[in-house]
């Protein structure tokens, strides 16, 4: 029998326990890393003394009794569903804000290329200039994503014409 704060239970729950808070230790960390690195004081302040408070029972859990190789399979098993399990929902509660995609284009026939992202981003209602460059053949494009959706239809048409692009978040306000 195993005992976790007051609590037996067979080696079999304890595995699942100690699993299901590795998965969360996992989930809270990621957020953790993506909430700190966006800078904002009080939501990094909260994560991180929730995930350092949780990570208390997790230093517990992992001073049981349990073999090593236990706990290091879980351990790695937790962290590839777990990452990749917050990463997926917090890319679906995740705000639209305003992209600049700035991007280069060569290309002989400007004015069918100028036409057809016209054409496309008319439809689609996205945001663009475009201006000619010192070098020859070259134009670069300033392309403003309002949504999730319109960065799709952008990098559809980016990579299918081979342009070279780079993408900002507008996040600052004056």
């Amino acid at each position: 029998m195993f005992e976790i704060f007051g609590i037996e239970m067979t080696i079999g729950w304890y595995i699942v326990v100690f699993t299901v808070c590795q998965l969360i230790n996992v989930a809270l960390n990621t957020a953790k890393t993506i909430i700190m690195h966006k800078e904002e004081k009080i939501s990094s302040s909260i994560i991180n003394a929730v995930t350092y408070g949780f990570y208390a029972i997790i230093v517990v859990m992992t001073a049981s009794a349990l073999p090593l190789w236990i706990t290091i399979v879980i351990t790695a098993i937790t962290n590839l569903i777990g990452v990749y399990g917050s990463m997926w929902l917090l890319d679906r509660f995740k705000k639209d804000s305003l992209w600049e995609i700035v991007a280069t284009v060569q290309n002989t026939e400007m004015d069918n290329y100028k036409q057809f992202l016209n054409l496309i981003f008319t439809r689609e209602q996205i945001s663009f200039n475009c201006m000619e460059t010192n070098m020859k053949g070259e134009y670069v494009y300033h392309i403003y994503s309002e949504n999730q959706k319109q960065s799709e239809i952008i990098k559809g048409v980016l990579n299918a014409t081979n342009a070279r692009y780079i993408v900002h978040e507008e996040k600052v306000r004056l």
